[in-house]
């Protein structure tokens, strides 16, 4: 287990996960605002939002159990475990240890089913309904995040000097921050690998925090909802939890896909690797995330629920290509 080694970076990526999630969601609502010809809330509404249910009486239904009541500490708390594992400044992470990518799969897979159990246990038919579509997605979502990693992976041993011969033919072992430097190592095409990697994780962002075009977090049509249809009977430091949990979990993608991209822009543009270029860069890159979110939202519709998994196995052919690309390089037919 690696930790890291300077103060500074520890403080910075505490700050950035801690406060990040609300300016975050603030500067995705700004976006859709402008869109809309209107002058919209300010980028800390979110954090104001949140200091007002926690200061609120939570709700149960007379019919939940003891579910409900622990359900949603336990999603914050997986997603800031998440956050511990995941790169921010200089590519560092919290904590880095070998195979932690799947550990970042497994803890937002817990969060998930935390809601899906909180959601049934309401006895609500709406939100079971709800509950059974997020499975679903989820179910295709999952894979194809393996799928994209597990060829990062593959690329970054074909070319990473700090992986053992004794792990190279065991890219699991692979840690989150060496993937996100896996496109730098390669010169000619990391870019293009970079920006492969950076769409398929604004895909599985777009579901994860349950944006347009997967679920239209405005809508007040019960029947086209998809996660907020799980949190309709939710109130107070609850509902609170669970919506910094959706904003967290969608800048710990923003970060990555942020990194995965840096990486990539210093195979052409050696002044990025300069450490105040690269901390400008990698908070710009969050920022354009958040920003093209919105743009999405305001361009967009949410897309018909038999078009939803389409939409999410796009992501399937872009680890194809980032495998089979990785495939080529390892046999020397690609350079």
């Amino acid at each position: 287990m690696i930790f890291p080694n300077h103060w500074g970076t520890t403080i910075s990526a505490l700050l950035l996960f801690l406060a990040g999630p609300f300016i975050f969601a603030g500067l995705i609502g700004r976006t859709k605002a402008v869109f809309a010809g209107k002058r919209g809330p300010s980028i800390l509404q979110p954090l104001r939002d949140f200091t007002r249910l926690m200061k609120k009486q939570t709700i149960i239904s007379s019919c939940a159990s003891l579910i409900s009541q622990i359900a949603h500490p336990i999603i914050l708390a997986s997603s800031m475990a998440a956050a511990l594992v995941t790169p921010a400044f200089f590519g560092q992470s919290l904590i880095s240890f070998q195979g932690d990518f799947l550990f970042l799969a497994c803890v937002l897979a817990c969060g998930r089913f935390m809601l899906l159990a909180a959601a049934m246990d309401s006895g609500s038919c709406f939100q079971g309904m709800g509950a059974s579509r997020e499975a679903c997605f989820s179910m295709i979502l999952e894979p194809c995040y393996i799928f994209i990693m597990a060829a990062m992976v593959c690329l970054g041993a074909s070319s990473i000097p700090s992986v053992s011969a004794s792990n190279s033919t065991m890219p699991l072992y692979q840690t989150l921050s060496a993937i996100a430097a896996s496109p730098e190592t390669i010169k000619s095409t990391g870019l293009v690998f970079s920006i492969l990697a950076w769409t398929a994780l604004f895909i599985m962002l777009t579901m994860e925090g349950a944006r347009v075009p997967v679920d239209d977090p405005a809508t007040h049509l019960e029947l086209t909802m998809i996660h907020e249809v799980m949190i309709l009977d939710t109130s107070g430091p609850d509902l609170a939890m669970t919506s910094y949990s959706t904003n967290l979990r969608m800048l710990i993608l923003a970060a990555l896909g942020s990194n995965i991209l840096l990486s990539g822009l210093k195979t052409i543009f050696l002044g990025f690797n300069n450490p105040i270029m690269a901390t400008i860069a990698f908070l710009m890159g969050i920022i354009m995330t958040a920003l093209a979110v919105g743009t999405v939202e305001s361009a967009l519709s949410r897309l018909r629920m038999t078009h939803l998994p389409q939409y999410i196995l796009f992501m399937v052919p872009l680890g194809v290509i980032i495998l089979a690309a990785a495939i080529l390089m390892k046999g020397g037919i690609l350079q």
